[in-house]
């Protein structure tokens, strides 16, 4: 199960793009035989949360 979003933090204030990432992307794995589809989509999502946190914090 694969996820791709677009992400981009801005700083309202000052006006100015503070993180951005157009194509994060990211693979969920699940076992066909065990597991449903909403498990490797649950993984996808949970280290998606943690790819842009790392991004993000890359900056500051």
């Amino acid at each position: 199960m694969g996820i791709q979003v677009q992400v981009e933090f801005i700083d309202t204030v000052e006006d100015m793009v503070l993180w951005d990432n157009s194509s994060l992307g990211i693979q969920g794995q699940y076992s066909e035989e065990s597991e449903g589809e909403e498990v490797g989509r649950a993984e996808a999502i949970l280290l998606l949360v943690q790819r842009i946190v790392d991004g993000a914090q890359s900056n500051w």
